[in-house]
Protein backbone atom coordinates (compact mmCIF):
# COMPACT_ATOMS: atom_id res chain seq x y z
CA UNK A 1 0.00 0.00 0.00
CA UNK A 2 2.80 2.62 0.83
CA UNK A 3 4.79 1.64 -2.70
CA UNK A 4 1.14 2.32 -4.21
CA UNK A 5 0.70 5.42 -2.63
CA UNK A 6 4.29 6.41 -3.53
CA UNK A 7 3.76 5.64 -7.27
CA UNK A 8 0.89 7.69 -7.15
CA UNK A 9 1.92 10.77 -5.80
CA UNK A 10 4.88 10.24 -8.24
CA UNK A 11 2.69 10.20 -11.21
CA UNK A 12 1.08 13.22 -9.50
CA UNK A 13 3.60 15.17 -9.67
CA UNK A 14 4.81 14.05 -13.50
CA UNK A 15 1.49 15.69 -14.52
CA UNK A 16 2.05 18.73 -12.45
CA UNK A 17 5.69 19.23 -13.44
CA UNK A 18 4.64 18.57 -17.32
CA UNK A 19 1.66 20.91 -16.86
CA UNK A 20 3.90 23.67 -16.10
CA UNK A 21 6.82 23.17 -18.66
CA UNK A 22 3.67 23.34 -21.40
CA UNK A 23 2.44 26.78 -19.47
CA UNK A 24 5.99 27.82 -19.06
CA UNK A 25 6.71 27.18 -23.20
CA UNK A 26 3.15 28.80 -24.31
CA UNK A 27 4.11 32.10 -22.52
CA UNK A 28 7.11 32.31 -24.40
CA UNK A 29 6.48 30.43 -27.36
CA UNK A 30 4.71 33.04 -29.85
CA UNK A 31 4.59 30.95 -32.46
CA UNK A 32 1.80 28.19 -31.23
CA UNK A 33 -1.00 28.60 -33.43
CA UNK A 34 0.64 27.10 -36.64
CA UNK A 35 -2.18 28.13 -38.93
CA UNK A 36 -1.77 32.13 -37.47
CA UNK A 37 -0.12 33.79 -40.75
CA UNK A 38 0.63 37.46 -39.94
CA UNK A 39 -0.96 40.76 -39.62
CA UNK A 40 -1.48 42.58 -43.07
CA UNK A 41 -0.48 45.97 -42.70
CA UNK A 42 -2.15 49.11 -44.70
CA UNK A 43 1.31 49.07 -46.97
CA UNK A 44 0.92 45.50 -47.75
CA UNK A 45 3.66 43.82 -45.28
CA UNK A 46 2.61 41.94 -42.44
CA UNK A 47 3.54 41.80 -38.67
CA UNK A 48 3.95 38.07 -38.00
CA UNK A 49 4.39 38.08 -33.51
CA UNK A 50 6.69 35.22 -33.90
CA UNK A 51 10.32 34.63 -35.57
CA UNK A 52 9.76 33.20 -39.18
CA UNK A 53 10.87 29.54 -39.37
CA UNK A 54 13.81 28.12 -41.64
CA UNK A 55 11.52 26.93 -44.43
CA UNK A 56 10.05 30.52 -44.57
CA UNK A 57 13.07 32.50 -44.73
CA UNK A 58 13.83 29.90 -47.35
CA UNK A 59 10.82 30.61 -49.64
CA UNK A 60 11.59 34.37 -49.12
CA UNK A 61 12.19 36.28 -52.23
CA UNK A 62 14.80 39.17 -50.87
CA UNK A 63 14.27 41.95 -53.34
CA UNK A 64 17.72 44.13 -54.39
CA UNK A 65 18.65 46.38 -51.71
CA UNK A 66 18.85 49.76 -52.21
CA UNK A 67 17.85 50.94 -48.34
CA UNK A 68 20.21 53.90 -47.88
CA UNK A 69 23.40 53.26 -45.45
CA UNK A 70 22.66 50.27 -45.83
CA UNK A 71 26.18 49.35 -45.31
CA UNK A 72 26.98 52.05 -42.63
CA UNK A 73 25.31 49.35 -40.23
CA UNK A 74 25.55 46.29 -38.72
CA UNK A 75 22.69 43.96 -37.60
CA UNK A 76 23.02 43.30 -33.86
CA UNK A 77 20.74 40.26 -32.50
CA UNK A 78 20.54 38.35 -29.62
CA UNK A 79 19.53 34.89 -30.78
CA UNK A 80 19.18 31.86 -28.32
CA UNK A 81 21.72 33.27 -25.96
CA UNK A 82 24.18 34.32 -28.72
CA UNK A 83 24.70 38.01 -29.16
CA UNK A 84 25.21 38.24 -33.32
CA UNK A 85 26.71 41.14 -34.96
CA UNK A 86 26.99 41.04 -38.72
CA UNK A 87 28.08 43.67 -41.38
CA UNK A 88 25.37 44.40 -44.08
CA UNK A 89 26.43 44.26 -47.57
CA UNK A 90 24.27 44.60 -50.39
CA UNK A 91 25.36 42.56 -52.89
CA UNK A 92 24.12 39.97 -50.24
CA UNK A 93 20.52 38.14 -49.82
CA UNK A 94 20.37 38.73 -46.27
CA UNK A 95 17.45 37.05 -44.41
CA UNK A 96 17.61 35.59 -40.62
CA UNK A 97 15.31 35.56 -37.93
CA UNK A 98 16.19 38.49 -36.49
CA UNK A 99 16.01 40.75 -39.38
CA UNK A 100 14.97 40.70 -43.07
CA UNK A 101 14.41 42.81 -46.39
CA UNK A 102 11.00 43.46 -47.70
CA UNK A 103 9.27 46.01 -50.29
CA UNK A 104 6.17 47.04 -49.53
CA UNK A 105 3.02 47.61 -52.38
CA UNK A 106 4.52 50.85 -53.56
CA UNK A 107 7.69 49.51 -54.20
CA UNK A 108 8.87 51.43 -50.84
CA UNK A 109 12.27 49.03 -48.83
CA UNK A 110 11.55 48.48 -44.99
CA UNK A 111 14.40 46.39 -42.60
CA UNK A 112 11.84 44.15 -40.68
CA UNK A 113 13.66 43.54 -37.48
CA UNK A 114 12.14 40.89 -35.03
CA UNK A 115 12.92 40.03 -31.14
CA UNK A 116 11.64 37.78 -28.18
CA UNK A 117 12.07 39.86 -25.25
CA UNK A 118 13.11 36.74 -23.00
CA UNK A 119 16.27 36.59 -25.24
CA UNK A 120 19.14 37.31 -23.34
CA UNK A 121 23.21 36.58 -23.23
CA UNK A 122 26.09 36.98 -21.30
CA UNK A 123 28.79 39.09 -22.91
CA UNK A 124 32.53 37.22 -21.63
CA UNK A 125 33.73 40.09 -19.43
CA UNK A 126 30.37 40.92 -17.94
CA UNK A 127 28.64 38.89 -14.98
CA UNK A 128 24.76 40.18 -15.83
CA UNK A 129 22.58 39.25 -18.03
CA UNK A 130 21.99 41.96 -20.92
CA UNK A 131 18.87 42.83 -23.05
CA UNK A 132 17.27 41.21 -25.83
CA UNK A 133 18.08 43.69 -29.02
CA UNK A 134 17.64 43.13 -32.93
CA UNK A 135 18.60 46.41 -34.62
CA UNK A 136 20.83 48.68 -36.28
CA UNK A 137 24.02 49.22 -34.85
CA UNK A 138 26.90 51.46 -36.63
CA UNK A 139 30.37 49.39 -38.42
CA UNK A 140 32.22 52.96 -37.25
CA UNK A 141 31.65 55.42 -34.84
CA UNK A 142 31.95 58.96 -36.68
CA UNK A 143 33.68 61.91 -35.12
CA UNK A 144 30.78 64.70 -34.14
CA UNK A 145 31.25 68.06 -36.39
CA UNK A 146 28.53 70.20 -36.34
CA UNK A 147 24.90 69.18 -36.87
CA UNK A 148 24.70 65.47 -37.44
CA UNK A 149 20.53 63.64 -37.33
CA UNK A 150 19.16 60.34 -38.05
CA UNK A 151 15.70 60.19 -39.16
CA UNK A 152 13.21 57.20 -40.27
CA UNK A 153 10.23 56.39 -40.60
CA UNK A 154 8.80 53.37 -38.40
CA UNK A 155 5.93 50.73 -37.79
CA UNK A 156 6.28 48.85 -34.55
CA UNK A 157 3.77 46.07 -32.75
CA UNK A 158 3.84 43.23 -30.57
CA UNK A 159 1.92 40.85 -28.66
CA UNK A 160 1.15 43.09 -26.21
CA UNK A 161 1.00 46.45 -26.66
CA UNK A 162 -0.37 47.32 -23.35
CA UNK A 163 3.03 46.23 -21.44
CA UNK A 164 5.34 46.88 -24.65
CA UNK A 165 8.59 48.63 -23.62
CA UNK A 166 10.99 48.70 -26.16
CA UNK A 167 14.11 51.23 -26.98
CA UNK A 168 13.70 52.31 -30.71
CA UNK A 169 16.76 54.82 -31.32
CA UNK A 170 19.09 56.57 -29.31
CA UNK A 171 22.40 59.00 -30.26
CA UNK A 172 25.29 57.95 -28.34
CA UNK A 173 29.50 59.11 -27.32
CA UNK A 174 32.01 56.99 -26.97
CA UNK A 175 33.96 58.19 -23.81
CA UNK A 176 37.30 56.78 -22.71
CA UNK A 177 35.82 53.76 -20.39
CA UNK A 178 33.19 52.77 -22.22
CA UNK A 179 29.68 54.34 -24.86
CA UNK A 180 27.33 56.33 -23.49
CA UNK A 181 23.83 56.86 -24.70
CA UNK A 182 22.79 60.62 -24.58
CA UNK A 183 19.84 60.27 -26.39
CA UNK A 184 17.44 57.36 -25.79
CA UNK A 185 14.03 57.20 -27.70
CA UNK A 186 11.63 54.32 -26.64
CA UNK A 187 7.99 53.43 -27.07
CA UNK A 188 6.00 52.31 -23.89
CA UNK A 189 2.40 51.88 -23.12
CA UNK A 190 0.83 53.31 -26.57
CA UNK A 191 3.55 56.18 -26.27
CA UNK A 192 6.94 57.93 -27.07
CA UNK A 193 9.18 59.40 -24.95
CA UNK A 194 12.40 60.37 -24.85
CA UNK A 195 15.18 60.74 -22.12
CA UNK A 196 18.55 62.51 -22.67
CA UNK A 197 21.89 62.07 -20.79
CA UNK A 198 24.93 64.12 -19.65
CA UNK A 199 28.19 64.07 -17.54
CA UNK A 200 27.36 64.89 -13.90
CA UNK A 201 29.12 67.28 -12.31
CA UNK A 202 31.08 64.94 -9.60
CA UNK A 203 31.79 62.55 -12.58
CA UNK A 204 35.47 62.24 -14.08
CA UNK A 205 35.38 62.17 -17.62
CA UNK A 206 37.79 59.07 -17.99
CA UNK A 207 35.51 57.65 -15.78
CA UNK A 208 32.33 58.22 -17.12
CA UNK A 209 29.74 54.82 -17.88
CA UNK A 210 26.31 54.45 -18.42
CA UNK A 211 25.29 54.05 -14.38
CA UNK A 212 27.04 57.16 -13.35
CA UNK A 213 25.91 59.42 -16.36
CA UNK A 214 22.94 61.92 -15.35
CA UNK A 215 19.83 61.38 -16.64
CA UNK A 216 17.33 63.46 -17.32
CA UNK A 217 13.25 62.56 -16.03
CA UNK A 218 11.09 61.21 -18.88
CA UNK A 219 9.41 63.65 -21.59
CA UNK A 220 6.58 62.57 -23.50
CA UNK A 221 6.66 63.30 -27.29
CA UNK A 222 3.12 61.85 -28.03
CA UNK A 223 0.60 58.81 -28.61
CA UNK A 224 1.48 55.92 -31.17
CA UNK A 225 -0.97 53.82 -32.38
CA UNK A 226 0.59 50.17 -32.88
CA UNK A 227 1.11 48.76 -36.84
CA UNK A 228 0.68 52.69 -37.98
CA UNK A 229 3.81 54.35 -39.44
CA UNK A 230 5.37 57.60 -37.98
CA UNK A 231 8.60 59.51 -38.51
CA UNK A 232 11.36 60.03 -36.03
CA UNK A 233 14.32 62.47 -36.06
CA UNK A 234 17.29 62.64 -34.11
CA UNK A 235 19.30 65.71 -33.70
CA UNK A 236 22.88 67.02 -32.49
CA UNK A 237 23.95 70.75 -33.17
CA UNK A 238 26.62 72.36 -31.33
CA UNK A 239 25.81 69.98 -28.25
CA UNK A 240 22.01 70.36 -28.58
CA UNK A 241 20.13 67.74 -28.80
CA UNK A 242 16.89 67.63 -30.32
CA UNK A 243 14.23 64.58 -30.62
CA UNK A 244 11.07 65.44 -32.98
CA UNK A 245 8.15 63.01 -33.28
CA UNK A 246 5.04 64.14 -35.54
CA UNK A 247 4.59 67.52 -34.90
CA UNK A 248 6.46 67.66 -31.01
CA UNK A 249 9.74 68.15 -30.36
CA UNK A 250 12.03 68.18 -27.20
CA UNK A 251 15.21 69.36 -26.97
CA UNK A 252 18.46 69.44 -24.19
CA UNK A 253 22.12 70.98 -24.23
CA UNK A 254 25.05 68.64 -22.98
CA UNK A 255 27.31 70.02 -20.92
CA UNK A 256 30.58 71.73 -22.01
CA UNK A 257 32.92 69.24 -20.47
CA UNK A 258 32.43 66.76 -23.33
CA UNK A 259 35.28 66.96 -25.21
CA UNK A 260 35.21 68.77 -28.49
CA UNK A 261 35.90 65.79 -31.51
CA UNK A 262 34.23 63.03 -29.45
CA UNK A 263 33.14 60.07 -31.89
CA UNK A 264 29.83 59.71 -31.93
CA UNK A 265 27.03 56.91 -33.34
CA UNK A 266 23.14 56.61 -34.10
CA UNK A 267 21.53 53.18 -33.38
CA UNK A 268 17.64 52.44 -34.94
CA UNK A 269 16.00 49.06 -34.23
CA UNK A 270 14.44 47.22 -31.47
CA UNK A 271 15.43 46.58 -27.36
CA UNK A 272 13.36 45.39 -25.13
CA UNK A 273 12.67 46.19 -21.43
CA UNK A 274 10.09 44.31 -20.56
CA UNK A 275 9.67 41.39 -17.62
CA UNK A 276 7.16 39.88 -19.03
CA UNK A 277 7.33 37.72 -22.42
CA UNK A 278 6.71 39.91 -25.16
CA UNK A 279 7.29 39.37 -28.88
CA UNK A 280 8.41 43.20 -30.35
CA UNK A 281 8.36 43.75 -34.64
CA UNK A 282 9.68 47.18 -35.74
CA UNK A 283 10.04 48.03 -39.57
CA UNK A 284 12.21 50.59 -40.68
CA UNK A 285 12.22 53.04 -44.18
CA UNK A 286 13.68 55.84 -45.84
CA UNK A 287 16.50 56.28 -43.00
CA UNK A 288 18.15 59.34 -43.69
CA UNK A 289 21.92 59.98 -41.91
CA UNK A 290 24.14 62.56 -41.94
CA UNK A 291 27.32 63.47 -39.23
CA UNK A 292 28.82 67.24 -39.64
CA UNK A 293 31.85 68.20 -41.48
Amino acid sequence: MRARNLLFCLICFCVFAGGCKRIEKNSTDFSEDKNFDGIELENGLKIYHRYLTDSELEKLEVPEISFKHFEDFKHQCVIDGNLMEIPLRTDYGYKSRGMIVENDKIGRQWVHFFINSVEKYIPKDFYKAMNARSKFTPRDKTVVRGKCFEEFNFIADSTDNQKLRIGIANFGLRFPKMSVSMIDVYLEKGGIYVKFHDVAEDVLIDELTSSNAFQTEKFFLGEYVPGTEEKLRLECSDRKMTVSYGENSKSYVYSERVPEGILGYFNAGITPYNKEPVFAEMLVSDLELEFGK
